[in-house]
């Protein structure tokens, strides 16, 4: 079995956990819109939209959500793998170059 190799991956943070309060249609509740990881099955976990409302509570999908979606405000930049993304020689983590935020590296094996 030949040996594996092991790379740097980066994503920008809003794929690993992002939140935003959206205000409901009437203007008189505030619900949390959420990006990040879901319990999908019994210890299994899986990244996903959620909801605070009635509405994803009783349907799993809402206006909310799909207004989020479709405002672009969430990133979601991701290269599987990009070696031009190393942080420098000061310990400084790159930015994320779509949005400018912050990054999170993770492992690769190839």
């Amino acid at each position: 079995m030949p040996q594996l190799i092991t790379l740097t991956a980066w994503t920008c943070r809003t794929n690993v956990g992002w939140v935003k309060d959206v205000l409901s249609s009437s203007g008189d509740k505030t619900y949390t819109v959420r990006w990040g990881p879901i319990q999908a099955q019994k210890r299994s976990y899986e990244y996903g939209w959620t909801c605070t409302c009635l509405g994803f509570k009783y349907h799993n999908s809402c206006t909310h959500i799909k207004t989020t979606r479709e405002s672009g405000v969430r990133c979601a930049w991701n290269a599987d793998l990009d070696p031009a993304l190393d942080y420098n020689r000061k310990g400084q983590w790159p930015q994320c170059p779509s949005c400018g935020g912050p990054v999170k590296a993770y492992k690769v094996a190839v």
